[in-house]
């Protein structure tokens, strides 16, 4: 018994004495070594020999864009872009492009189609004091798609930043450079829409006419580089303002709930606000044709 009893003496002691040799071991403060390069290494760059596509080279690329999620009329953009590198990740330049609508190349939205459908069954022409034909005589003329508003041309000075860069690799047999950017800037928009008007009955007065709109625009892009001087692109870009897509009257002027009741004309009220956007793609050239590489 008393054998025993000094064996668990003997062991509490022991881990006594072990815990408080662990504690007075233990550092106050945690110091990290700085470890310094020698040798072929020392001050070398993260990447060497890296190509630069775009540091100190002019941009030209054609493009085609295309409208996405259009409510009445879906278009078309011929147009280039045009960038000067100052760095391989910085750039300058600016977007522009023309409608398809200037010569007939756009196409109206299945529900545009539906409306004039209707619309012309009404037969409101022959019909002008017919109920239904007098509570939509100012938003509905005798052919919806005339005054249905369109994009007619974009010109978008811009900034250019290019956050990644790397490798693209196909079947692990082929592989091209590629980068992911993003851009801003301001877009300036030739829009034709319904004009003004007071009495707002008359055919004529479903006629569209022209004004400028000042936006922002922004979006992103891949660049897919297939040698020294070319590759092809991708974006996305949106370009928010309010605009009459339509052409109808929603809104009247003064203070709410006026201003949210239609009030029989056409005016600046009837804007609505729209984050348009639209789809790009675009063969790249650039100048001079080779490229620079880093040390």
């Amino acid at each position: 018994m008393k054998t025993t009893i000094l064996n668990k003496t003997r062991s509490l002691v022991t881990t006594a004495l072990i815990a408080s040799a662990a504690l007075i071991s233990v550092p106050e403060k945690a110091h990290a070594q700085e470890i310094r390069l020698t040798g072929p290494l020392a001050g070398a760059p993260a990447v060497r020999k890296l190509r630069l596509y775009r540091k100190l080279r002019l941009e030209v690329d054609p493009t085609i864009s295309f409208t996405l999620l259009d409510q009445y009329r879906r278009q078309m953009f011929l147009g280039a872009r045009v960038n000067y590198g100052l760095t391989d990740w910085l750039s300058l330049g600016v977007w522009g492009g023309v409608s398809s609508s200037l010569v007939g190349l756009d196409l109206n939205t299945d529900l545009t189609d539906q409306v004039q459908e209707v619309n012309a069954s009404r037969q409101c022409a022959s019909n002008p004091t017919e109920k239904n034909c007098k509570l939509t005589s100012v938003n509905l003329g005798d052919d919806f798609k005339n005054q249905v508003a369109s994009m007619n041309w974009i010109a978008a000075p811009q900034i250019t930043l290019v956050p990644f860069r790397g490798k693209l690799g196909l079947f692990n047999d082929i592989f091209v450079d590629a980068d992911l950017y993003a851009f801003a800037g301001a877009g300036f928009i030739g829009v034709s829409e319904r004009g003004e008007c007071t009495l707002c009955t008359d055919e004529r007065t479903f006629q569209t006419e022209d004004r400028v709109a000042i936006a922002p625009t922004f979006g992103l892009g891949f660049t897919f580089f297939t040698n020294r001087w070319t590759a092809v692109g991708a974006e996305w870009r949106a370009l928010p303002f309010k605009w009459n897509t339509a052409g109808f009257d929603v809104a009247g002027e003064g203070d709410p709930p006026e201003s949210d009741f239609p009030d029989g004309r056409i005016s600046s009220e009837d804007r609505d606000f729209h984050l348009n956007q639209m789809l790009s793609i675009s063969f790249n050239m650039y100048f001079p044709m080779d490229h620079r590489i880093s040390e």
